[in-house]
């Protein structure tokens, strides 16, 4: 299930599975389901419970009971968008998209498993993906690039886009020279790299356990690992083995030292040379026009009253990082947050200009009582009285955003208000 993080860009889900989204706008439901909880006739049946079938239509009338509301606002909202970008002469092309989704899922396991597996799911995250790249592009569409600047700043942090040399391998572990050594001929006469593995795996031993015919098959049933392992993320004794071998190949017995040592026979099954980036690939030219827009929300941070100074960009990042280091953790996740993460946590009161902008423009109807308090919520803003917008942006809040909303600012921290729900993220941390 893939929920909201700051890699897809303050998509708020509540929660709720992606696929909930496209539920309800009207995916390929095959067949009638019938009442939440009963039993349907025929159609696209997704579980039997005793011989009782539930349907696609009862999955889907759940949902939107549980969470309707919700996602409406965000598909109003990436509708308003991706309106307000065709207007400004913004254009997200397939190949962008595909190469965006490519990038993510080589640092996200379980957007790969998404990919692999199709259907509902990926079509709801390559929305996802499209509102993302949008509000990018809305985001800097106005950033002037100095080259030379740019090209600065990239060799500074380059490391970020530099491809490493990756492989696929499958590694044959045993605790005993001896039993490596026995494996070692096995399969230099009968025995296949599989078999042994498996024979590992089925040893009373931790060590042997750990044997795996492929690095990009999970250890853990239902979870994804990555498609490739970094080289440098190998023991030095495998990674120079590895270096050596060609795919098909199995090294020979390599020893492992550590606080217990080990013995490994690795098999290079596939590897993917490092990759040099360059300064105006998309990427890195993407993130540095983020960057700039970063540093001038931060010029609406308050002063900080103990230092009696504005936090500088990188002290306001350092922090922002370890926030998000807390929220990864807090949803089980050990993976580091990236730059883009912290970038886009920064960027939140900019994103929040947008959205309220769009909205304050909008008309939106609905005709199902149920969802008209929603629509309520992105009729446009009355015109203010003689006088009354200098007085409201006078009195605007601490914690407001650039434009004067309270919204998610960067600098508030002002939980998101109604309708908003789509486009907001978790407040940002304090200034320090």
């Amino acid at each position: 299930m893939l929920k909201s993080n700051t890699r897809k860009y303050l998509w708020m889900t509540a929660g709720l599975s992606i696929t909930a989204s496209l539920a309800l706008v009207g995916c390929n439901n095959g067949g009638s389901g019938g009442a939440a909880g009963g039993a349907t006739s025929g159609g696209d049946t997704i579980a039997v419970v005793n011989g009782t079938n539930i349907g696609r239509e009862d999955l889907r009338t759940y949902l939107e009971a549980k969470g309707g509301t919700q996602v409406l606002r965000q598909l109003i909202d990436f509708e308003l968008v991706m309106q307000h970008a065709k207007t400004a002469g913004v254009e997200i092309t397939d190949a962008e998209l595909d190469a965006a989704i490519a990038d993510q899922q080589k640092q996200n396991p379980q957007m790969a498993q998404t990919v692999k597996n199709g259907g509902a799911a990926l079509e709801t995250l390559r929305r996802e993906m499209r509102y993302q790249l949008a509000l990018d592009k809305l985001l800097t569409k106005d950033i002037k690039v100095d080259e030379a600047a740019q090209k600065k700043w990239f060799e500074k942090n380059r490391t970020r886009y530099d491809k490493p040399a990756q492989v696929q391998v499958g590694i044959l572990f045993a605790s005993t020279k001896q039993r490596a050594d026995v494996m070692s001929q096995q399969l230099k006469k009968d025995k296949s790299f599989h078999d042994l593995v498996e024979e590992q795996k089925k040893a009373n031993d931790d060590i042997a356990k750990a044997s795996t015919a492929n690095t990009s098959e999970s250890p853990t049933p239902g979870m994804p690992a990555p498609e490739y392992l970094p080289i440098s993320a190998l023991p030095e004794a495998l990674k120079q083995a590895a270096e050596k071998l060609k795919p098909g190949e199995t090294s020979g017995v390599v020893e492992l030292k550590g606080a217990q040592t080990a013995y490994a026979i690795m098999k290079l099954i596939k590897r993917e040379d490092a990759v040099k980036a360059k300064a105006d690939d998309p990427l890195p030219l993407l993130e540095y026009k983020l960057e700039q827009v970063a540093r001038k929300a931060m010029t609406q941070l308050p002063v900080n009253p103990q230092t009696k100074k504005k936090p500088t960009f990188e002290e306001y990042s350092a922090q922002a990082q370890q926030y998000l280091q807390q929220q990864n953790m807090q949803q089980g996740r050990m993976e580091p947050p990236t730059q883009r993460d912290v970038l886009n946590l920064i960027n939140q009161s900019e994103v929040q200009r947008i959205l309220t902008e769009v909205r304050s423009k909008a008309t939106v109807s609905s005709t199902d009582p149920v969802y008209t308090a929603v629509v309520k919520e992105y009729q446009p803003a009355p015109t203010p009285a003689a006088g009354a917008a200098g007085g409201a942006a006078a009195g605007a809040a601490p914690g407001a955003a650039p434009d004067g909303s309270t919204a998610g600012g960067v600098d508030g921290g002002g939980a998101p208000a109604a309708g908003n729900a789509a486009g907001a993220a978790p407040a940002a941390p304090a200034a320090p």
